[in-house]
């Protein structure tokens, strides 16, 4: 009698890792609705524009210098760049610069950034095995899901508060989902990829307290992590098939608040992966609401940084410890990734420089003493009234008081690029156009936007990877 109940409850343990991964296994673009790879499409573009502009940064020519030393010799591209490394290093350079000015696309309801580690690794396997572009949409597709549904069943808010950054966590299980699609296991071995994963799934919030880059490191740690456990299954190396629900599992290991249904629930129904919006302010995502209010408000009523008496802005709870708190340390950020992760610093620039763009976390922004006067004048308060809308909704309210008297208001509910409230195509490829502007020529530009398009009709991304290298 007890034995039956118990081997009823292993067999419950055991079946959500497995699940996930026979749906990834069988993914195929003739089951999913057009727009599926239409969005997928849209995302690919803006990562792409975001791994080129990201080569700007100091933080990037690190990582390139050390693939430079041991990443080896390979087929990989690296966008924007002549390095030719191995795969996994390819992608780690390209999810890692992608990322680092905190504009690649976000998952609301996890506060997760899942593009750049998923479309970096599916793009290097995809150009080392010479896959089609069919199967490269289907990886994606497949990544998307099992990010955003591991995400959403850790809770990331318990998750962030056990110290992890769940874009890193999260993002090496779609990794390695969209590598083993793209490798064409079967379900049996992308589970075990996924098992492999779990033990490669790291990523702690440490560099809030400094500013430090292991934030933009991570998605590329995820990418490169997702090629290794997906070759590694492919070889036949075991891994644990309950790894995330299971008694030791990443669920129980790192959240108090899991819920492990969450991971299959509705599979098979609307994919995730149209759940994902893109951020248009180079700053943390609980930001986004303020600055939208912020521009508004100054180019409907045309207030400028002299004019302004104070800034009271009104926000939900949840984001209080990542932008708002401690205050000491948001009203005096004294790096970018600080700056990025400071309300009333982001809400300053917006009016003084009339956009929040990766410039104005430069170094001269930071110490700009209009910037900092106006800091000054900006108050943070928790509306209660707004915490019931979160995390579907990230509702912040501004309040401007001018010297002339004036009271200026504006609620935003979802910032530009959010799911409800998404960028037009030709504003996207805008977008883009600017971001690589210092990377290719516009008639390069022009082939790379074309191909996208017809992406899911190429017979080898080979045809992709070709327009995206460069000559530093």
């Amino acid at each position: 009698m007890t034995g039956k109940p118990e081997a009823r409850r292993t067999f419950m343990e055991k079946k959500y890792t497995c699940l996930l991964a026979e749906y990834c296994s069988k993914l195929d673009m003739e089951s999913l609705s057009p727009d599926v790879p239409a969005y997928a499409r849209y995302l690919f573009l803006d990562f792409l524009g975001l791994a080129a502009k990201g080569l700007s940064l100091e933080s990037t020519r690190k990582v390139h210098g050390m693939i430079r030393r041991i990443g080896g010799s390979g087929p990989g591209t690296v966008i924007g760049c002549r390095l030719k490394p191995m795969p996994q290093y390819a992608a780690l350079a390209n999810a890692a610069s992608s990322h680092s000015m905190s504009l690649d696309d976000i998952y609301t309801p996890a506060s997760i950034h899942p593009g750049s580690a998923i479309f970096a690794a599916a793009m290097s396997a995809s150009e080392a095995v010479k896959a089609s572009g069919r199967r490269f949409l289907e990886g994606v597709v497949a990544g998307y899901e099992t990010t955003l549904r591991v995400a959403d069943a850790i809770d990331a808010k318990s998750h962030y508060a056990f110290g992890y950054h769940p874009t890193a966590t999260c993002g090496t299980f779609g990794a390695t989902a969209a590598v083993s699609r793209i490798l064409g296991l079967n379900a049996d071995s992308s589970a075990d990829a996924l098992g492999i994963a779990g033990s490669m799934a790291a990523g702690l919030m440490a560099f809030m307290q400094d500013g430090s880059w292991t934030k933009r490191l991570h998605p590329g740690l995820s990418a490169q992590r997702g090629i290794q456990a997906a070759y590694l299954a492919q070889e036949g190396f075991k891994g644990p098939k309950a790894v995330l629900e299971g008694k030791w599992g990443f669920l129980s290991a790192a959240s108090n608040s899991a819920d492990r249904k969450r991971l299959v629930g509705g599979l098979g129904g609307r994919p995730r992966i149209l759940d994902t919006g893109l951020k248009l302010h180079a700053c943390c995502r609980y930001n986004q609401s303020a600055i939208d209010a912020c521009l508004a408000i100054a180019k409907e009523c045309a207030v400028r940084a002299a004019d302004v008496e104070s800034i009271r802005v009104e926000i939900f709870k949840s984001a209080y410890p990542l932008v708002v708190e401690p205050w000491e340390e948001k009203m005096n950020p004294r790096t970018d990734v600080q700056a990025q992760f400071s309300l009333p610093y982001t809400v300053a620039v917006a009016i003084a420089k009339g956009r929040v763009s990766f410039e104005e976390f430069d170094r001269n922004v930071l110490e700009d003493p209009e910037v900092r006067e106006l800091m000054n004048r900006v108050e943070v308060h928790n509306d209660p009234q707004l915490d019931p809308h979160f995390p579907k909704r990230w509702p912040t309210r501004v309040v401007i008081q001018t010297k002339d008297g004036r009271r200026l208001e504006r609620l935003v509910d979802c910032p530009r690029g959010d799911v409800e409230n998404p960028l037009p195509w030709e504003e996207l490829v805008e977008r883009f156009r600017r971001h690589t502007d210092a990377v290719f020529e516009p008639s390069r530009q022009d082939e790379i936007i074309g191909i996208i398009r017809e992406i899911q009709d190429i017979e080898n991304m080979d045809e992709v990877t070709e327009l995206l290298g460069g000559s530093k």
